[in-house]
């Protein structure tokens, strides 16, 4: 591993830390519901894909003499409690993610509004500073699709762990294929998913100096002014 990517290595755990740390301060409930969420979320495909694994394999044993089987009524009972409750937990999922989406753009909004007005009105003339305040007005939405990639790669590490136990018990050699088969996409992401990213921070002066002009445009107050010095 090259000094850089352990540099990159280094600053997206960082960054992890930092966005997990905003959203503890802001509503340590909504974090702790989401990941508990995700975890049940991962878990009720598996436990649903075994049961009907273990609802084929009796019908076709047939070891049981009547429909009203016991071993059978379990599994139909366990299978369907697993159906109702997926949709469930996906809807409050999605709850969650909608009211977080909403006011955690609020509390935000707050939180700069406060600091800046903390900050030597000066600073507000050094262009470098505008450029990294555009970033912030426009970008925080970043924080939401960070939190959201967090949670789905934790829901994913779930699934994957549980997965690989239970075809081991099987096939040890199935999680290895499948290792394999996701090492060209992982080497992509790896490669040109920070350059992907890194579109939306891009020509920030640039990105300034049009804010700043197209405000003139926003009121009739700046048109007449446009008009009258013929600017």
């Amino acid at each position: 591993m090259t000094n850089t990517e352990e540099s990159k290595g280094k600053d997206l755990l960082k960054n992890i830390y930092r966005v997990l740390q905003m959203i503890w301060a802001y509503d340590k409930r909504f974090i702790m519901g989401k990941f508990s969420i995700s975890i049940i979320t991962s878990v009720l495909p598996i436990v649903a894909s075994w049961y009907t694994a273990k609802f084929i394999n009796t019908i076709i044993a047939g070891t049981f003499t009547s429909i009203f089987n016991p071993e059978l009524i379990q599994i139909i009972l366990v299978y369907l409690l697993v159906i109702v409750l997926n949709p469930i937990f996906n809807v409050i999922y999605q709850l969650l993610d909608r009211k977080y989406f909403i006011s955690f753009g609020q509390y935000f909004d707050i939180k700069t509004t406060e600091k800046r007005g903390e900050i030597d009105i000066q600073k507000y003339e050094d262009p470098k500073f505008n450029d990294l305040l555009n970033k912030v007005n426009e970008n925080y939405y970043k924080i939401l699709n960070f939190t959201d990639l967090i949670l789905f790669t934790f829901e994913n590490v779930i699934q994957i762990v549980l997965g690989t136990l239970i075809m081991i018990r099987y096939a040890w050699w199935a999680p290895l294929i499948i290792i394999i088969g996701l090492i060209p996409d992982l080497f992509v992401e790896m490669k040109f998913g920070r350059q992907v990213w890194g579109i939306w921070d891009a020509k920030a002066e640039t990105k300034r100096k049009y804010f700043e002009n197209r405000r003139h445009f926003m009121s009739i107050g700046s048109l007449m002014e446009l008009k009258i010095f013929g600017n």
